[in-house]
C-alpha cells in the first residue's frame, strides 16, 4: 500500500510541476499525480514478477544442460533449492498479482536480457551461493535479493527508466512495497493501493487546494522571509511550505504537528541542507496567522498537539 510520505512527494512534484508551466491547469496536474501513484504501484508488482520470472529461466537453463551431448553429473542432478523456491513460487502463481499485471499490461516478455543479467547477478552472489548450501530459508533469501542486489542495480534501473518516466525515482519504494507483499500476503493476495479509502482524496485535496492557493500562501511565506528576498530562497522551499500550509488549512483530521514534521522531513530529502531549520521556522509563524484569522479549523485527530 502506498504511505503517506509518498503520496506528498509527488504532490511536491505536480506542485512544482505547475508552478514551471502556468498552462498546465490543476486538472492535468490532478491527473498527473493518480498517474503516478498507480505506476507506483504497478511498479512493485511487475518487481515480484520478475523474480519468477528470473526462477523461469532458471528452470530452461537446467533443463537445456540435462539434455546437452554429454551432460555432466550436476547437469544431471542439479541443485533445486533457488527453483523450486516457495516464496517465488507463491508469487509465480499468485492470479491477483497477474490480474493486475494484465490490466496494466506489463510484462517482462520482451526483456529476455533484463532476466538473463539478473539472473547471473544472482547466481555470482555470496547470498545465493549461501542459500544453495542451506544457510538461509526461501522468504529470507527472497527478501535478500529485494534489498540489497535489486537496490541501485544499473542494469534495472536501465530498464525501468527505459519503460516508464515515472519509475526513476520510484524504484526505492517499490521494493520496500515488494518486501512488505512477501511478509505480510498469502496465497494469491496483493497489497491494497491504499491505507485507507480516504488516503487518495486527500492526496487530490491537498494538490487542488495548493494550486489554487498558491499565490497568496507565496505572499504569506514572503512575509515572514527575515532579511530575503522571496526570490533568492530555494524554490523547492518555498513549493514545500506551500504544500504545508494546504495541508494544514484543508485536512481538518490531521494534525498541525504531524503536518509540519512531514514536509520538514521532505526537505531533507528534496531541498538545501539548511531547509528544514529554515522552512519550520517561517511555517510556524504562517500558520500561527492562519489561525489567527479562523482558516486552521481541526476537528477529530486534528485536534491532537
Amino acid at each position: 500500500m502506498l504511505k503517506r510520505r509518498l503520496l506528498s512527494t509527488k504532490e511536491l512534484r505536480e506542485l512544482n510541476a505547475n508552478n514551471k508551466n502556468e498552462k498546465r491547469g490543476a486538472k492535468t496536474s490532478i491527473n498527473e499525480f493518480e498517474r503516478s501513484i498507480e505506476s507506483c504501484y504497478n511498479l512493485h508488482l511487475f518487481i515480484l514478477q520478475l523474480l519468477a520470472d528470473v526462477v523461469e529461466y532458471a528452470k530452461e537453463r537446467q533443463k537445456i544442460a540435462s539434455n546437452k551431448l554429454r551432460p555432466t553429473k550436476e547437469d544431471l542432478n542439479p541443485n533445486l533449492r533457488f527453483v523450486q523456491n516457495s516464496t517465488i513460487g507463491e508469487i509465480a502463481s499468485n492470479e491477483a498479482l497477474q490480474q493486475k499485471l494484465k490490466e496494466a499490461g506489463l510484462s517482462w516478455e520482451d526483456n529476455d536480457e533484463v532476466i538473463r543479467e539478473i539472473y547471473n547477478q544472482i547466481i555470482a552472489s555470496q547470498n545465493y551461493q549461501s542459500y544453495m548450501d542451506g544457510a538461509s530459508n526461501d522468504k529470507d533469501f527472497t527478501i535478500a535479493l529485494l534489498s540489497t542486489l535489486f537496490e541501485d542495480n544499473q542494469i534495472l534501473e536501465s530498464a525501468l527508466e527505459d519503460m516508464s518516466l515515472y519509475w526513476a525515482d520510484d524504484l526505492g519504494y517499490a521494493l520496500n512495497q515488494c518486501v512488505r507483499h512477501i511478509e505480510t500476503c498469502k496465497a494469491n493476495q496483493i497489497l491494497p493501493m491504499f491505507n485507507n479509502d480516504n488516503d487518495k482524496e486527500f492526496g487530490n485535496q491537498i494538490l487542488l487546494h495548493a494550486i489554487g492557493h498558491n499565490q497568496e500562501y507565496l505572499e504569506l511565506i514572503e512575509s515572514y522571509v527575515e532579511n530575503w528576498d522571496l526570490e533568492r530562497t530555494a524554490f523547492m522551499d518555498r513549493m514545500i511550505m506551500v504544500l504545508a500550509l494546504s495541508e494544514v488549512v484543508s485536512c481538518p483530521t490531521i494534525p498541525v504537528k504531524v503536518s509540519l514534521d512531514e514536509y520538514i522531513e521532505i526537505s531533507k530529502y528534496y531541498s538545501t541542507p539548511q531547509s528544514s531549520n529554515f522552512i519550520n521556522g517561517v511555517l510556524n509563524k504562517a500558520i500561527e496567522a492562519l489561525t489567527k484569522e479562523g482558516k486552521v479549523k481541526k476537528t477529530g485527530r486534528g485536534l491532537i498537539n
